[in-house]
């Protein structure tokens, strides 16, 4: 699985269950630890993906290197990392539209994934996270936006997301387990081979 918006990392990988990872607000940290970027709206899961209005590639790099590049991994990422990549393999699935790449090497993450993708599509990041889990096909993926979320599991994906204050009035798919922490990941890991009902809402 190879494309201009993939770095394959290690491909000795494929008979581990994956897990794919979101970035922003589940390994880097917001702004000031607030996430103002996630949305608590439910998307109609049957309507068509209406295509994302993307800036040329100098402005994309412009501002997601003002927005991302001095910010930091949220606490126990390297922890959690570290434990997970001895039974799984790790796969970065970010709505970032340019490569997280020079950041992650930076904080020493880069070396637990086996890919980092992020977004070249026309799609916006719900439906582009929907496409490439559809076909990576994973365990479980860890993410931090509600709405994101609630899609994804309303097309049967195993989705667990990572709470913050402000997500946590949303109205998502009764499939999704939440989690306060990341850290949380390590003391239910091994719920992550478990089955779920994808057959309601809370």
């Amino acid at each position: 699985m190879s494309s201009d918006s993939e770095l394959i990392k290690n491909q000795n990988s494929s008979a581990l269950p994956i897990i794919t990872f979101d970035l922003d607000g589940v390994l880097c940290n917001p702004i000031f630890g607030l996430n103002l970027g996630i949305n608590n709206s439910p998307l109609d899961p049957e309507a068509e993906s209406l295509p994302a209005n993307i800036p040329p590639i100098w402005l994309r790099l412009l501002w997601d290197t003002i927005r991302f590049e001095f910010r930091r991994p949220i606490s126990g990422t390297v922890q959690v990392l570290t434990q997970l990549q001895a039974n799984y393999s790790l796969i970065l699935v970010t709505g970032r539209r340019t490569s997280p790449g020079s950041w992650m090497r930076r904080h020493g993450i880069e070396k637990y994934f086996d890919a980092i993708i992020w977004n070249s599509t026309l799609d916006k990041s719900p439906h582009y996270k929907l496409l490439t889990l559809n076909r990576i096909q994973p365990l479980a993926h860890i993410e931090d936006d509600p709405r994101t979320a609630d899609l994804l599991a309303y097309y049967g994906h195993r989705v667990i997301l990572r709470d913050w204050p402000s997500s946590r009035t949303a109205k998502i798919h009764s499939s999704v387990q939440r989690i306060p922490t990341l850290q949380s990941l390590l003391a239910g890991s091994k719920d992550l081979l478990s089955s779920h009902d994808d057959s309601s809402y809370s």
